[in-house]
């Protein structure tokens, strides 16, 4: 009887723990849960190495946006947007490739393009996590969709705010890109200011539908970029109805198309003429006349798509004199070079410019990555494939290299076979520091990990003696 006592007992005690472990892993599994929904951090803890004073911007549906400076680009403000969901590393691969590549194109071709799209072009410095917790950094541009800041866009700026459109349009398609999803949120007022008295700056973003010219949208409305022109000067003018472009897609015939037109331009020649104070000067029969080209370029497209397209009217508008009058001065918001995507030459007076060609370090390992870098007992050996032409990032693979775009290959493989790398005055970790400090995130990321495993032993370690005993339990019962 007494062994029948302590067997029964024995049972009802070890069949108490295991679900005690089951209800303290379910527990942990929620609070995991919540801390993903609500862009939990933690889980990108080797980004603070890199992208210091984080600080929390906003979130959507889909994921959260913290703004931060970037140590190794000379503390340039970047976005990093981080997922709510799973399954989003290969479509942020995808968006990070397109936003690289207008800023790729304009490189290669210098000078205008160049200027414009650094201005008006934020772009992609990595994107990279595992497909449960990716993320994506960009250029900052922080600010509000051009609807929501209609206040500060009217009046006396309108015109300002009208020809940095035109430019922002005029650096996508002066690379031959289009950008194919340019409604009000995409077309941001941001929030800085470069100088005092200047009119609102403003910025693309969204760049997940960008492709060669003679692939855009040619069906109307505002997916076809064109079409932004004439709908955002009739807003920014107050222009009446009888000169309203429309934003979803509709069919009008050539009568409906001048008359438009006509309502359109009586409207911008009273509202931006120099008597209202609204733009620097008043519109002239060369704006006019390319503005025309613009409209009815975009109504052909649409009622006769066109086989192949290679350049727009819009770079013919902005070089108009109205246009360059109003636009502000083209400053270097986005450049080009603190993504690693080119790198400027260097002036005598100013200090090397160092050019960040990969992404994050999460993995450090010894080996040779595809014969650009190698590290030795503790030193870095750049190989002879580390010349400036291959000065671009790879997205696939998680490699992380400084090079001084000023160096020669001969001065890049003497200067940086030290045990440290330093930018801009920084000192950067070495190899080992990067592999304890990994060994120390992953360690802070997965402690819940390791205690549900355990849970988990301990749930088999106590069901698989409760299966063998009990039958003996039950025979000595009876």
């Amino acid at each position: 009887m007494q062994v029948t006592l302590l067997l029964t007992a024995w049972s009802i005690t070890m069949s108490w723990w295991p679900a005690a472990a089951w209800r303290e892993m379910a527990a942990e599994m929620r609070e995991a849960a919540s801390l993903t929904n609500n862009c939990d951090m933690t889980r990108y803890g080797f980004l603070s190495t890199r992208y210091k004073d984080q600080r929390f911007a906003g979130n959507g549906a889909n994921g959260c946006v913290v703004l931060a400076h970037d140590s190794l680009a000379r503390n340039v403000e970047v976005a990093i947007k981080i997922a709510k969901q799973t399954g989003r590393l290969k479509m942020w691969k995808d968006e990070c490739a397109r936003a690289r590549s207008i800023h790729e194109k304009a490189c290669k071709i210098g000078g205008e393009a160049k200027a414009l799209v650094e201005r008006y072009i934020p772009t992609c410095l990595e994107v990279g996590g595992t497909n449960e917790a990716p993320y994506i950094v960009m250029h900052a541009a922080s600010g509000q969709g051009i609807n929501l800041r209609r206040p500060e866009v009217l009046g006396d700026r309108s015109a300002a705010v009208f020809a940095q459109i035109v430019g922002a349009l005029a650096a996508m398609h002066g690379v031959g890109l289009s950008h194919n999803d340019l409604h009000d949120n995409n077309i941001v007022i941001l929030d800085r200011m470069v100088e005092e008295q200047e009119s609102p700056l403003v910025a693309f973003i969204d760049f997940g539908e960008v492709v060669p010219l003679n692939k855009g949208v040619y069906k109307g409305g505002y997916k076809m970029d064109e079409n932004l022109l004439a709908r955002v000067a009739c807003k920014l003018a107050r222009c009446p109805d009888s000169a309203v472009y429309p934003q979803n897609v509709e069919n009008i015939n050539v009568t409906e198309r001048d008359a438009r037109v006509h309502a359109l331009f009586k409207c911008l020649k009273e509202e931006w003429s120099e008597e209202k104070d609204h733009s620097n000067i008043s519109p002239d029969e060369q704006f006019f006349n390319s503005f025309r080209e613009v409209i009815v370029e975009a109504w052909e497209n649409q009622n006769w798509p066109p086989i192949e397209v290679q350049e727009t009217k819009v770079l013919d508008l902005y070089h108009t004199e109205f246009i360059q009058a109003n636009q502000p001065a083209l400053h270097q918001l986005f450049p080009s070079a603190s993504a690693g995507v080119c790198v400027p030459p260097r002036m005598t007076h100013e200090p090397p410019v160092e050019v960040i060609v990969a992404t994050t370090p999460q993995r450090v390992t010894p080996e040779t990555t595809r014969g650009e870098s190698k590290q030795v007992k503790g030193q870095v050996e750049t190989s002879a494939s580390s010349t400036p032409q291959s000065t671009t990032t790879s997205v696939e693979n998680q490699e992380s290299t400084v090079v001084r775009g000023s160096m020669t290959p001969t001065e890049v493989a003497r200067g940086v076979k030290q045990d440290i790398t330093v930018v801009d005055g920084t000192t950067m970790p070495t190899a080992d520091d990067m592999v304890r400090d990994e060994k120390a995130d992953a360690s802070a990321r997965f402690p819940k990990i390791i205690k549900s495993l355990g849970n988990r032993q301990m749930v088999c370690g106590t069901l698989l003696p409760l299966m063998l005993l009990g039958p003996v339990v039950n025979g000595v019962a009876l």
